[in-house]
Order: C-alpha cells, then sequence, then structure tokens
C-alpha cells in the first residue's frame, strides 16, 4: 500500500502493535479517549501490523489533546491492601496527592477517592481485610461511586452470588502478585500529567530515598510522541510494569550483566490501563450464559494446552486465555465496544470454554464478521504469584466447513477430560487429552484434511488407552455417533482406507469387528460399555500380530457358531493392491492402529461408502503386483457373496456341490507358527480346501499339475502375511486369475 492512500485511512499510530498485549491495549485507550472526550466519529482499523485512526485530529492535535485537555478516568481500587486506601504504605503519599491536586483534569478522580473513602469509612474499615469484608466493599463500590468509574470496576471484577470473579487481563480485582494496578497507574500518571500540589510523603520523610524526577513537559511531549508514534529516541522510566509487556520487565539476563531493572514509558503504562476498560462490557449479561468463569469475560476462556508445547508442560501454571480481535476495515468506538460487549465465541450452540474451543470457533467463522485475526494470549505464571501475558500465536479468521465435525467428539472429549482430571489418573489420559487438543488446533489453524485426519488418529489412540483402563470405564463413554462425513473429508491416504475396511467387517451372528477391539456392545444403535465381554483380543503394539490375532478369533467365533464361512468380509473393501502395500510394508502401522480405534465409531451409510470405493488412487489394472500366495490364500476365506464373483474365472463347482469354502484352522496355525516350512503347509491345505470345492489351483508346473505349488515370499512379508488376510478386498475375479485355472468355456474362447 502506497503512502498517500495509507494516509487515506488515517492516523499511523506506529506505537499500537498487536504484540505485546501492552500495545494492542493502548490502541484501544487512545480510539475510547479520542471518542469520549473529543472526536466522537473517530474510527480505527488495523493494517500491516499498526493501528490506524482515522478524526478530525491531526498528529499535532492528537498530542496536544493527551497533553492539554486529556481527563484521566478514575482507576482506584480500594479494596486492595496495596491502593492506599486501608494501610499505610508507599502508595498512600500517590493517593494523597492526587486527592489534594488542583488540576481540574482530574476532577473525576478526585470525587471518586473522596466517595470511597466515605464508603470505607461508612463500613467502619482499616487494615487488612477479610474475604468477606473485601467482597462488600467491592459491592458498595459498585453501588456508590460515581459513574466515572463504573466502567473502571466493570473491568477489574464481577461479583455474583457464589462470589467475585477476576479477569486474567487484570490479575485479581487489579492486583498481580505484589504489583496493584491502580496505584501504579497513578505513579505513571503524575509523571506525565502536572499535579499540584507536589507528591510528598511524610512517612519517608528525612529519609534517603531515589526521588521521582517531577512533572516535566518538554519530556511528557517526548514520552507521549514516543508512545503514539513508535519512536525510540526518549529515555525511559525504572518503574513496574506488570504483565502486560514481558519483554520490558527486566530481571536476570535482560541487559547487560547479571539482572535489570524494569523500564518503561510512562505513557505506555497509562494508556495500557485505559485501554483495559474495553474489555469491561456487558460483562453481567455474558456471565448468566454461560456456567464457567472465564467466558463471562470478552474472548477469555481457560487455558488449553494445545499449540503451544512449553504450556503442555504445566498447564496448571495458567490463568487464562484472552484471544484479541484485529479488524481490517474503520470502525467506529461504538462498533468496537459493542464487539468487544458481545465477546462472542460460539461452538455450535455453546459458547467456547477453552482455548480449543476458541480455535473452531475462529476456523468456522463462530466469531462476529469483520474480524480479520485474533492475536492468542495466554496469562502464565513466572514467579511466585505474578504472572506475564504471552503471545501464542495467531489465527486467521477463516471457514472451514468440516470443522463442524470435531462437535461430534464434544461429550466423549469432555468424559475423557474428566478422567484425566482424577489426582489418581495415569498420566497417559492427560497426554491423550493433549494429542487430541492439539490435532484439532492444527486442523483449525490450516484447514487441510490431512491435520483433520491426525485429529481421528489422536482420538483412536485415546480411545485405545480408555479401553484398556479397567474401571475407568465407570467415568467414561466409549467413542460414538461419528458422522459419515468424517470418511468423506479425509478418506484420501491408504492408511485410512484399509483401516476403515477393517472398521466395516461385521456379521450379523459373529457381530462387528469393534468386539474384538475393546469390550463393547450395541444397544439400539449406540455403543455402551460391556465388561463382560471374551471376545477382546488385547491390543499390542505389533499391528501384525494384533490382526493377526484378531483373524484368528473370528476364525474360531465362526467356526462355534458354525456359519460355514470366516466371518470376515464388510461393506468397504479395498482393492488388492492397496493390501500389497499393506504386505510390503509400506505403510504406516501405527496410523492404521489408531485409525482403527476412531473409524469403528462412524456410523457408515451406503452413499458415503459408494464415495469412497470410487476414490481410490489405485486401480484393479495391475494385479502382477500382488503375490499370488496372498490370493491363493485369499480365495480360502471368502464368504459366499464373493465367491460367487469367480463365476466364469474359475472352473465351476461341479452340479449340486455348494458354493461355499469351509474355514480352515489350520491354515492360520500354520501362518502363524512362522517355521521355514509353515508356508508350504498352509498353501497345500489351502490347495487341497480349494480343490474340495470344486475349484483347480495353479501348480508350480504345467497347468493343471496336481503338485502344490511352491511360493517364495521375503521374510518380512511372510511375517505380515496372515494379518493381510484380514481386509476385505474388491476384485476377486482377479485374485481368481492370480490363483486358479481358467474354466474350459474361458480356454475355449481364447482359443477362437
Amino acid at each position: 500500500m502506497t503512502e498517500p492512500m495509507l494516509r487515506e485511512i488515517g492516523l499511523a499510530l506506529r506505537g499500537c502493535t498487536p504484540v505485546p498485549i501492552a500495545a494492542y491495549l493502548k490502541a484501544l485507550g487512545i480510539q475510547r479517549l479520542v471518542s469520549e472526550q473529543a472526536d466522537p466519529s473517530v474510527r480505527a482499523m488495523w493494517k500491516d501490523e499498526v493501528f490506524y485512526l482515522s478524526s478530525s485530529l491531526g498528529e499535532a492535535d492528537l498530542v496536544s489533546f493527551f497533553m492539554d485537555t486529556y481527563r484521566p478516568t478514575p482507576i482506584i481500587a480500594p479494596w486492595n491492601g496495596g491502593s492506599g486506601f486501608l494501610q499505610k504504605k508507599s502508595s498512600t503519599a500517590i493517593l494523597q496527592a492526587v486527592s489534594d491536586s488542583t488540576n481540574p483534569r482530574l476532577a473525576d478522580y478526585r470525587a471518586t477517592i473522596s466517595a470511597a473513602r466515605n464508603v470505607i469509612s461508612e463500613m467502619g474499615l482499616s487494615g487488612r481485610l477479610d474475604r468477606q469484608q473485601k467482597q462488600d466493599l467491592m459491592r458498595r463500590c459498585r453501588s456508590s461511586l460515581p459513574d466515572a468509574a463504573v466502567q473502571w470496576i466493570d473491568a477489574a471484577f464481577l461479583l455474583s452470588d457464589d462470589g467475585s470473579r477476576y479477569p486474567a487481563l487484570l490479575g485479581t480485582g487489579a492486583n498481580d502478585g505484589n504489583m496493584e494496578f491502580a496505584a501504579n497507574f497513578m505513579q505513571n500518571l503524575v509523571q506525565v500529567l502536572p499535579v499540584d500540589p507536589p507528591v510528598h510523603d511524610p512517612e519517608r520523610a528525612g529519609k534517603r530515598v531515589k526521588k521521582r524526577p517531577a512533572f516535566d513537559r518538554d519530556r511528557s511531549l517526548r514520552l507521549l510522541e514516543a508512545a503514539l508514534f513508535g519512536r525510540t529516541d526518549v529515555p525511559l522510566m525504572n518503574t513496574a510494569v506488570g504483565q502486560f509487556n514481558p519483554g520490558a520487565i527486566g530481571g536476570p539476563n535482560s541487559i547487560r550483566g547479571f539482572e535489570g531493572g524494569s523500564l518503561i514509558n510512562p505513557w505506555d503504562f497509562v494508556l495500557t490501563l485505559e485501554g483495559s476498560l474495553v474489555f469491561a462490557g456487558s460483562i453481567v449479561w455474558r456471565l448468566n450464559t454461560s456456567s464457567r468463569g472465564m467466558a463471562a469475560f470478552p474472548f477469555t476462556v481457560d487455558p488449553s494446552a494445545a499449540g503451544w508445547g512449553s504450556m503442555a508442560q504445566s498447564p496448571s501454571e495458567a490463568r487464562a486465555e484472552t484471544w484479541v480481535p484485529l479488524w481490517d476495515r474503520p470502525a467506529s468506538y461504538r462498533e468496537v465496544s459493542r464487539l468487544f460487549a458481545e465477546g462472542r465465541a460460539q461452538v455450535g450452540r455453546r459458547r467456547a470454554h477453552n482455548g480449543t474451543d476458541f480455535a473452531r470457533a475462529v476456523a468456522g467463522l463462530g466469531v462476529d464478521r469483520g474480524i480479520r485475526d485474533f492475536v492468542r494470549y495466554g496469562f502464565l505464571r513466572r514467579s511466585g504469584k505474578a504472572f506475564l501475558s504471552v503471545p501464542l500465536g495467531r489465527m486467521r479468521v477463516s471457514e472451514f466447513p468440516a470443522v463442524h465435525l470435531l462437535g461430534d467428539l464434544d461429550s466423549w472429549l469432555d468424559s475423557l477430560r474428566r478422567v484425566s482430571s482424577d489426582a489418581r489418573a495415569p498420566a497417559v489420559y492427560g497426554r491423550a487429552v493433549r494429542q487430541i487438543e492439539d490435532a484439532m488446533f492444527a486442523y483449525c489453524a490450516s484447514g487441510r484434511g490431512r491435520d483433520l485426519l491426525g485429529v481421528l488418529v489422536a482420538v483412536g489412540c485415546a480411545e485405545r488407552v480408555l479401553a484398556m483402563g479397567g474401571k475407568v470405564h465407570d467415568n467414561a463413554r466409549p467413542l460414538d455417533g461419528l458422522r459419515p462425513e468424517w470418511a468423506l473429508e479425509c478418506g484420501d491416504s491408504i492408511e485410512f482406507r484399509l483401516a476403515l475396511s477393517l472398521a466395516c467387517i461385521a456379521d450379523d451372528k459373529i457381530g462387528r469387528l469393534r468386539s474384538n477391539l475393546e469390550p463393547v456392545e450395541l444397544d439400539k444403535g449406540h455403543w455402551k460399555w460391556a465388561p463382560d465381554s471374551g471376545t477382546v483380543v488385547p491390543a499390542c503394539g505389533d499391528l501384525v500380530r494384533w490382526l493377526s490375532g484378531i483373524l484368528h478369533r473370528r476364525l474360531m467365533d465362526s467356526s462355534r457358531a458354525g456359519i460355514g464361512y470366516l466371518a470376515i468380509d464388510g461393506t468397504f473393501r479395498v482393492s488388492p493392491l492397496e493390501v500389497a502395500l499393506f504386505l510390503s510394508g509400506q505403510v504406516d502401522d501405527d496410523k492404521i492402529r489408531d485409525l482403527l480405534w476412531a473409524l469403528t465409531a462412524i456410523k457408515m451409510d451406503t452413499p458415503t461408502l459408494d464415495s469412497l470405493s470410487r476414490k481410490t488412487r489405485l486401480g484393479e489394472a495391475g494385479l502382477h503386483t500382488v503375490p499370488r500366495v496372498y490370493a491363493l490364500l485369499k480365495l480360502v476365506m471368502l464368504p459366499p457373496s464373493a465367491i460367487k464373483e469367480m463365476a466364469g474365472i474359475a472352473a465351476p463347482p461341479e452340479e449340486g456341490r455348494n458354493t461355499r469354502i469351509p474355514p480352515e484352522p489350520a491354515i492360520v496355525s500354520r501362518l502363524e507358527a512362522g517355521d521355514p516350512r509353515s508356508l508350504d503347509a498352509a498353501v497345500e491345505i489351502a490347495v487341497r480346501r480349494l480343490r474340495a470345492s470344486g475349484f483347480m489351483p495353479l501348480a508350480s508346473g504345467r497347468p493343471g499339475h496336481m503338485q502344490a505349488p511352491k511360493f517364495m515370499l521375503p521374510t518380512d512379508e511372510k511375517k505380515r502375511l496372515l494379518a493381510a488376510l484380514l481386509f476385505p478386498v474388491t476384485d476377486i475375479r482377479g485374485l481368481a486369475r492370480l490363483a486358479i485355472c481358467p474354466s474350459r468355456d474361458q480356454n475355449q474362447t481364447k482359443g477362437e
């Protein structure tokens, strides 16, 4: 953007940037004060990391307004011990100086201090207050102090029937550790505005103390220009900055030497606190719509470990998160204040509760229109009881239609959170929750299908942890009710398709494959825990061994049920080429395992399955890459419906012979043995079984030779062969061409 265009959108306040939060609040404070005291038509916007102010005030006029006209908001906190109202501390002198000032610009301040003293006197309070006295005083201040102080009070605390609540932005009632915000506001205010008479502390008279410099208009002017326009050629002052600007807080290694002090521009602190009032808004109305305390304050939610690794190490050290909005079109202060008054971050029909929820709202346009970005801040404990506002990243407001699918996980994830919050719960539950939230956050930031797939992987890992948790079933529910759209949005990878084919294995008599994964059963269309289930195959780290065990289990159950076939067919099948990739180890076994746990909870429908079947990247051609031994053994494990697909390719069975190929446990036993001759033994059994069913397998010599064929497989593929037989496959006719002699009709056709 050219300079003339920038001038058209307003005055560039280069001292006001989205980071740190002090500079952001300063921008809000400037617009609020100009709108209320100088130009009600002022409009502002964010552009190229700078705050632009469009008003009737030019650069010189804006400086003149703050130097000569600006009337400070009466920011006091008489309920705090360090405020100067109740105890004799250093803040008493500054309070008295403001109270005794004759400057007409401090008239509201003087009236507010006087009213607060009257309230304290009427209540007979002095010294240290207990909790009830503090809340009674806060309530009286909210109802008795002048209107000029009400917005500040609403920004500092909220009183409800169950006690007081505090926004992370202003600590605990305008106090953070040993720092009292209102007292520091006045300390900085007297450095930039004239106070008459000068500050005097009778308690420290005669003592050798470091005196604060008296008001100097030229110095204040330079500091103001630096605060507004980002100039850096002014000396800063050594005073407390609090949680608003971590880079200026000082401490070890902050300067050359062992430790540095806190250096700030007093105008920055003054305007920062003035901007914090914008976060007051309609707090009481919001509280009635939310059961959680932090959601009562604008764009403020409970902390989440998602999206920031260090926070995951100690999430309990975080007070809250605040997501501050950036808008890229000029907005009046009335529009901005309404934006903060509503503070809307909606996930479905409910408000966002934590950082992960907020990211979902941003990705699903569940926030107010007109916002371009959000900057995420976490309020993290640094030392003692003090906190810092740490920028945790930025998220662009976008619309990713599939983000609504995350709502399917809400009730299940809440139950997992409850389990993980138990002091006796193993740490693995907490890690599972963080992995899911991290995956959700990554998807909300990118909108990519592979990141949504990452959510399913994390969910499957967590479900596996729950299923192995024993008595944890009493406090958490099994994963259930995922919509089929999950499959449409995530189904592009080979691992996903392989896992889905396993998840869809079902039989009317043997049941679904999920009953082999975890102790669950279907009840009126929903999954519930079944602790007495005897069909579970214990999961192990090795996917191949686990799938082999599941195939063996379903073979035994099929034999016991006397159904005459192996119940491993499903409503979704993969191509033999995809199974060949599994057999050769060219897939991610861990991803298949974790996806399998999640995909069994999807309620698939026929249109979705048909669509996924068409999405395969691997056609039915090129079957020469599929090992013949796999084709031969798979034909022995087909359900009756699949055997009929071989008609016209393989020699038809004799008239009246059963078209079912009965399951043969000995084949599975031989493949499980794993000795060098086990594969040949399994093939020999399969050949006999096919011949008995009327099919003639290809021999190793000339066609039709009675000798069983000999196959060579790499050692790694031999280990994976039994597990590969579990996958339901398409193109049965193609497999038959690889392993069965063609029928006479086909030979005659070729001869012709």
